[in-house]
């Protein structure tokens, strides 16, 4: 009630002024039927279920909120299942946790340890899934790989 308070509005916006109208009062009037069918067939690619008219009026009122998320599910699947914690910060060794990917369909992810990195850039990362141990390489993005390659 009342709207956030000038101080907060003034850091987040930086002295931007807000809007005091609904969300879609700056927009262009929509066509529906053209405009929805348009957003199926430019989004539907990788997501795995169909899209509804809720996500077609989240692109329409935060396209690049929206665009952002499906570049991400495109990239890297759905991480809906991944706790908040992991998914931001990764998981520390000996650290488990478990990740319900639906009803009745549980995984025990136990993080082992992690391979030293190689001149690729790429380091081993040993973990347990359901007691079976597993390595996947992965690129550290935290140190800088020079590599010169001579293309034929």
């Amino acid at each position: 009630p009342g709207g956030f308070p000038e101080k907060i509005q003034k850091i987040v916006l930086k002295d931007e002024k807000p809007y005091t109208e609904r969300p879609n009062a700056h927009m262009e009037p929509i066509d529906f039927d053209k405009e929805y069918a348009e957003f199926q067939s430019s989004f539907s690619e990788g997501m795995g279920r169909d899209l509804e008219i809720t996500d077609f009026l989240s692109y329409k009122l935060y396209p690049k909120v929206f665009t952002d998320a499906y570049n991400h599910h495109l990239e890297f699947g759905s991480v809906i299942n991944v706790p908040t914690k992991n998914f931001f910060y990764g998981m520390e060794p000996g650290e488990e946790i478990i990740v319900e990917l639906d009803r009745g369909k549980t995984l025990l992810i136990e993080f082992l340890s992690r391979g030293e990195t190689d001149e690729d850039g790429m380091s081993r990362i040993f973990f347990k899934v359901n007691g079976q141990t597993r390595a996947v390489e992965v690129k550290d993005k935290s140190v800088k790989v020079e590599k010169v390659v001579h293309q034929k």
